[in-house]
């Protein structure tokens, strides 16, 4: 009997956490991509717009680096933990003074738009998304990158000078293929 109920509780424990990993990929998956800045405040302070919308945020499994100007200018680990409330979010620098260390923060996600509130190293998790003067936390706010439209269009028959992908005009490849297309129509060639 007792061989039965320890084989039981291995299974469900099992189960439980396979469900929770299944969770906590799934809301890392949410994560995934480029993340452009819309608002920093820090201390109170806000950071001026010229800076913040050069800066992007960009999750490749748990890691993330930072960007402004195109340029690499931090790396960090991410830990979260979807079931806190807040949720909660932990970044673990790769270099600089803090590197190595936990610094600890809260997120919400809401579908494309992602809020932070991080805590300076050494500081106790924030409670609320607040950044106000003195409680040495930083409040950011990112929106999702949207992948570029593919502007490829396949040009008509009709539209004599319409250019493709690759700057080529509908024109320049009727000539380039030595066909008349507009004797297609007829079913002869040249």
């Amino acid at each position: 009997m007792r061989l039965i109920l320890a084989f039981t509780a291995i299974v469900v424990c099992h189960w439980a956490l396979t469900i929770q990993a299944q969770e906590l990929a799934s809301e890392i998956t949410k994560h995934q991509g480029t993340w452009l800045a819309s608002s920093f405040r820090r201390d109170g302070k806000e950071t001026p717009h010229e800076i913040v919308r050069t800066i992007t945020r960009t999750v490749v499994k748990d890691h993330v680096v930072w960007k402004r100007n195109g340029k690499s200018f931090a790396g960090t680990a991410m830990v979260i933990d979807p079931k806190q409330s807040p949720k909660s979010i932990d970044v673990i620098a790769d270099g600089g003074p803090t590197r190595g260390k936990r610094v600890l923060g809260i997120y919400r996600l809401d579908n494309d738009l992602l809020t932070i509130c991080m805590a300076d190293a050494d500081q106790p998790r924030p409670k609320d998304f607040t950044a106000g003067k003195g409680s040495r936390q930083t409040l950011m706010i990112f929106t999702r990158e949207k992948p570029q439209a593919n502007n490829l269009r396949i040009p008509s028959s009709s539209d004599d000078n319409a250019t493709g992908a690759l700057g080529i005009t509908t024109s320049d490849r009727r000539e380039r293929s030595g066909l008349d297309h507009s004797s297609l129509s007829r079913g002869s060639n040249r």
